[in-house]
């Protein structure tokens, strides 16, 4: 039998972690004294320490190495549990590259000395809507999508299926423009009824909210873009913007005071811009 101090050293992991093992009942020493408590292995014992502590380099947790020793390492089990740790691990460099790219973009802005949009944009999913919607192709933006709307938000009142979420408008041109644009405005219901539908979702999208006048969308826009080129991404999909404070005339409906505003310097914006990894749309 060999000392718990002396199997540390042989096995290249620490007593605290033997210990572990040992209270996770993935490798029971062998002999315990009685007197003093201290713990024995056996030298055969080394092959099944070898075995835990490769599963946990590879990113294994206990759970799953007790599991994988039940099934006497099953090949099929085995097989399935490395699929998926390969998988995650490979989800979670995407990530890390990702990131990396973030960063190295925030730093080129950072160095140059330009706007701190950088700062500002928050990649993250965004989920499907249930909204009414209306798309036309308007002669430009700002009181033809207004108009858009009050409709919209009137044929939603009379239905009494309006939700608390925000309205917003998907730019379905291939890139961004004021003039001639293809447009869809889009309110959030409770329920369908006829010219509702569920605007899809994004995995990931590039958001950044602003405060102040919509003029301000085309300029941020371009910012997006930019940052987009230097982190190696594309756009994904129709942009959106958000209006989550927002001028409405309100004729025939009432929405919360707390979301209409008179001013345009209150209006609160966010826009999205769905996006993928330019290396895996190719």
């Amino acid at each position: 039998m060999i000392r718990i101090g002396d199997f540390s050293r042989l096995g290249r992991v620490s007593v605290r972690a033997l210990r572990h093992y040992a209270a996770a009942g993935l490798l029971i020493p062998v002999h315990v004294d009685a007197g003093s408590g201290y713990r024995y292995y056996a030298a055969a014992q080394l092959v099944d320490l070898a075995r835990i502590a490769s599963l946990r380099a590879l990113g294994f947790t206990l759970d799953e190495i007790r599991e994988l020793q039940a099934a006497d390492l099953d090949p099929a089990l085995l097989q399935a549990h490395v699929a998926k740790r390969r998988d995650q691990t490979a989800h979670a460099i995407a990530e890390q590259r990702a990131r990396l790219r973030r960063l190295n973009a925030l730093a080129s802005a950072l160095k140059s000395g330009a706007p701190s949009v950088a700062m500002r944009i928050v990649p993250r999913p965004v989920e499907p809507v249930l909204a009414y919607t209306l798309r036309a192709r308007v002669p430009s933006l700002g009181s033809p999508v207004t108009a858009l709307f009050e409709r919209a938000e009137s044929a939603v009142a009379r239905s009494g299926r309006r939700a608390t979420a925000s309205p917003f408008l998907l730019f379905h041109d291939p890139s961004y423009r004021e003039r001639q644009c293809d447009v869809e405005v889009c309110v959030p219901v409770v329920a369908a009824f006829p010219g509702v539908r569920v605007v899809s979702g994004e995995s990931s999208a590039a958001c950044v909210s602003y405060t102040g006048p919509y003029a301000q969308t085309a300029p941020l826009y371009a910012e997006v873009l930019r940052w987009l080129e230097a982190t190696s991404s594309r756009v994904a999909g129709p942009v959106r913007e958000v209006y989550y404070r927002f001028g409405a005339d309100q004729r025939d409906y009432r929405l919360p005071k707390t979301v209409v505003v008179a001013r345009p310097a209150d209006y609160l914006t966010e826009l999205q811009v769905p996006i993928t990894d330019a290396a895996r749309a190719t």
